[in-house]
């Protein structure tokens, strides 16, 4: 498996990103102006603009004509209390998944992955991309992250017909907890071609970090679910229980 350089576009919404993470950056901050981005990341204005129109899809900032860019924070985040794959969900609904893997291979670190994994930057981390199938119907897109240096033979599996975490827990992972982030997006126009709607279709975009019971980043995982598709339900019963 070879490294693969990311485009132009790519390391400016990295470093965007990386800049929005931090503290001081408040939600509803407006970005700087295009002009004085394009001097600081050396790019064109198509380039940036690229790296807007994806930093929009997964609702990390939101446009507004002659005003700017302005930044959003996540604010519904919420803790998983019972931790499950898909493949034993499915089981468990009697629902038959089927798995296609997209692309397998090896990158580094980049200052989003690095945060959530706690990695150095540019650390090597293999990346699953993977389209999931519940009862024919292609239902979401998942992209997951894992830490060559925690699971060095992880890239060796054939993950069409293996489950990631199986693969992983005979690896020595002890899944415990993790926390989820949701956000509403649109399907660009490749997700929109795989999943058979149109361009611009609303979706959910979840982001998930699952640790072990030290507290440990096992997955940093970020998938793409069609609201036409898919819902979700959160059961506060067990913690008000509590």
């Amino acid at each position: 498996m070879k490294f693969v350089e990311p485009m132009a576009w790519q390391k400016v919404k990295e470093q965007l990103m990386a800049d929005m993470l931090s503290d001081d950056v408040k939600d509803g901050d407006r970005l700087d102006s295009e002009r004085k981005m394009m001097r600081r990341f050396g790019v064109t204005r198509d380039t940036l603009r690229r790296a807007f129109v994806e930093l929009r899809r997964e609702g990390l900032i939101y446009s507004v004509p002659a005003s700017g860019h302005f930044v959003v924070k996540n604010k519904n985040i919420r803790n998983l209390r019972d931790l499950q794959s898909l493949t034993d969900w499915a089981k468990e609904q009697r629902i038959v998944l089927e798995t296609e893997v997209l692309k397998q291979r090896v990158i580094e670190a980049d200052n989003e992955i690095a945060k959530r994994l706690r990695l150095d930057l540019g650390s090597p981390v293999f990346y699953l991309q993977r389209l999931r199938m519940l009862d024919g119907k292609l239902s979401l897109i998942e992209n997951s992250h894992i830490s060559l240096s925690r699971f060095p033979g992880i890239g060796s599996i054939d993950f069409e017909s293996k489950s990631l975490y199986q693969s992983m827990e005979e690896m020595g992972a002890l899944f415990s907890h993790g926390e989820e982030e949701i956000s509403v997006t649109h399907l660009n126009r490749e997700e929109a071609g795989l999943f058979d709607l149109p361009f611009g279709s609303p979706a959910f975009f979840l982001r998930s970090v699952v640790y072990d019971a030290d507290d440990i980043p096992l997955e940093y995982l970020y998938s793409v679910h069609p609201y036409k598709y898919q819902s979700f339900r959160y059961d506060s019963a067990e913690e008000n229980r509590e």
